[in-house]
C-alpha cells in the first residue's frame, strides 16, 4: 500500500486504523459492540448505561434521569413516536422565546397524566406495550394508605371497566396483572405502583 509513491507513517497508519476501529464500535457495525458488551453478561454495560444505547443479549434499556426510573425492554421495540413527538411540544412551549399572543390566552390542557416512555413492537397498535406515567403525589403519602394490593386493584379495575361500559375486568393477583375485554379489544396487563 502506497500513499504517493511512497509508504504512510506508521502515525498515520495507527490515526487510521483507531478511528476506524471507533466507527466499527461506535456504530455497532456487525454488531460487534453488542457481542463485546454481552461478553460478561451485560454488566458492564449496565454499569455504564451503554445499554440504554446498544442491544445487550436481545434487550435495551430505557434510564430516566430525570423522574429517577428505568427499565428493560426488547431491542427490537421501538419508542411510542407520539409520546417523544408530545414530549418534544413540552420541552419546545417551557422555553420559547416568543412571546404569547395578546389576541386569546393560551389554552391549557386539563391534568392528564400521559406516559413519559412508551415502547412496542414495531406496527403494532398498542396491544403489546411498556409505558411508565408519572403523576404527583400529595405530601406525606404512602403506598400502603391506599389499602391492601387487592382492594387498590379492585378500584383500579372499576374505574377503566364501570358497571354498564359494556368492558369485563378480571384481576389476575394481587400485584396488579389483570384483563380488560371491551366488544373491540382485549388487553392483559401488568400494572407496578411505586413512590419516592
Amino acid at each position: 500500500m502506497k500513499w504517493g509513491g511512497q509508504q504512510p507513517s506508521s502515525r498515520r497508519f495507527a490515526l487510521s486504523t483507531l478511528a476506524g476501529t471507533a466507527v466499527a464500535l461506535g456504530g455497532n457495525l456487525g454488531g460487534i459492540t453488542t457481542q463485546l458488551l454481552g461478553l460478561d453478561g451485560g454488566k458492564l454495560a449496565e454499569r455504564l448505561q451503554l445499554d440504554a444505547v446498544y442491544p445487550v443479549r436481545g434487550l435495551k434499556r430505557c434510564v430516566d434521569g430525570v423522574y429517577g426510573f428505568e427499565f428493560q425492554y426488547p431491542a427490537s421495540w421501538l419508542a411510542d413516536q407520539t409520546v417523544a413527538y408530545r414530549a418534544a411540544q413540552r420541552a419546545e412551549a417551557s422555553r420559547a422565546l416568543d412571546m404569547p399572543p395578546l389576541a386569546r390566552p393560551p389554552r391549557q390542557r386539563p391534568n392528564v397524566y400521559e406516559p413519559v416512555a412508551a415502547y412496542g413492537p414495531a406496527g403494532s397498535s398498542g396491544e403489546e406495550n411498556v409505558s411508565v406515567i408519572v403523576a404527583p403525589i400529595f405530601e406525606g403519602f404512602s403506598l400502603s394508605a391506599m389499602g391492601s394490593p387487592e382492594k387498590v386493584a379492585t378500584q383500579f379495575l372499576a374505574t377503566i371497566a364501570p358497571e354498564g361500559s359494556a368492558k369485563e375486568a378480571h384481576l389476575l393477583s394481587a400485584s396488579m396483572e389483570y384483563t380488560v375485554k371491551g366488544p373491540n379489544f382485549a388487553r392483559h396487563n401488568l400494572s407496578v405502583i411505586t413512590s419516592k
